[in-house]
């Protein structure tokens, strides 16, 4: 570098070839903008990107040098006068935006220690709305891992659904976004769960999922996936991820069995329990939620069914059984054991 010329920015590594700071970093953005194209052009869908750059410590350190060597203060540096030519550059060439608030595409640009560029890029995540209705029994919500992930998962299970016999509903979503998008490992937020021997009805159960790094950003149509097991749709507009809680009210038909007969007439004491809140404890923490409604027929001299609706998280099984001091409870009022034979969701009403 010429040190005559004083200023940092445009005028410092005039001469890259030889610049004392860069070491001749600024005569390769040719070949950094090929790199770059190479790592994104063909691969991303995207409208807005950032270009970002890491410089190695003794570029720093050379700059820090000269600036303090000839007092100079202010000024453009050369990791952002690199950075803005990058951008302009690729903004140019591609007719993107550049936005520097949750563009679609980050890029960055990593110098080693010697002088080799690397490119890492990242896409903006999608969130997904959608709602699945469960046709047959014995299929799980949520995904099981292997042992050889370590129970973290990784992107072969869910494309070959390896971790579960019958799959899952989580794993036969994801698949199908991660054939659509080219995008990796989501994230579901359910609105409630249910048994794998549940069925869900109404019009399905609600849920978003958070897509991670997706290749291809625009649906034109909502997904659909109809199966002998399940129906499942996605809308093809992504949504803001959901505030948690996310709150709803859950309709469910429940088959209560009892361990011995009972008298028919001790159902009656259900009927107490309309607008009412029970009480679930969950180690040292107790919870309430509110019974809407409640009704009930006899189908033997065991058994009968009940129609719910309750507060989201309302757990059916602790109520019916009274497991974990749960008060009121189904078992308490029939004066005998009971359990739950079957619960089946009919609708689930977000609020």
């Amino acid at each position: 570098m010429r040190l005559t010329s004083l200023r940092i920015g445009d005028q410092l590594c005039i001469d890259y070839g030889s610049c004392f700071i860069c070491r001749g970093l600024m005569s390769r953005l040719n070949y950094l903008d090929q790199l770059i194209e190479s790592q994104v052009g063909n691969t991303y869908e995207f409208e807005t990107f950032c270009i970002g750059i890491s410089l190695p410590h003794d570029i720093l350190d050379r700059e820090d040098q000269v600036r303090a060597r000839h007092k100079l203060r202010g000024n453009e540096s050369v990791k952002s006068q690199l950075q803005n030519v990058l951008r302009q550059r690729f903004q140019e060439r591609l007719r993107k935006k550049l936005s520097f608030y949750e563009p679609d595409l980050s890029i960055n640009v990593s110098i080693s220690q010697l002088g080799e560029p690397m490119i890492f890029a990242k896409s903006r995540s999608l969130t997904f709305s959608g709602r699945y209705i469960k046709k047959q029994r014995g299929l799980p919500q949520r995904q099981r891992y292997c042992k050889e992930c370590d129970g973290r998962g990784n992107e072969s299970e869910y494309l070959n659904r390896c971790t579960h016999p019958g799959g899952s509903i989580e794993g036969i979503i994801t698949a199908e976004l991660i054939r659509i998008t080219k995008g990796s490992f989501p994230k579901f937020s359910w609105v409630g769960s249910e048994d794998p021997s549940s069925l869900v009805s109404g019009k399905g159960r609600p849920f978003f999922v958070r897509l991670s790094d997706p290749k291809l950003r625009s649906l034109n149509a909502p997904i659909y996936i109809d199966t002998c097991e399940l129906g499942i749709i996605l809308d093809a507009e992504p949504k803001s991820a959901p505030k948690s809680p996310i709150r709803f009210i859950t309709k469910a038909k429940v088959v209560v069995e009892s361990f011995e007969t009972f008298e028919v007439e001790r159902l009656e004491g259900l009927r107490q329990l309309n607008f009412s809140l029970v009480k679930f404890q969950d180690r040292s923490r107790v919870t309430s939620k509110k019974i809407y409604s409640i009704e009930f027929s006899r189908v033997t001299s065991k058994c009968f069914e009940m129609e719910l609706m309750v507060e989201g998280g309302f757990s059916i099984k602790k109520f019916v059984s009274g497991y974990d001091n749960t008060v009121p409870n189904v078992s308490e009022i029939i004066g005998t054991t009971c359990g739950t034979k079957i619960f089946d969701i009919s609708e689930v009403i977000l609020q």
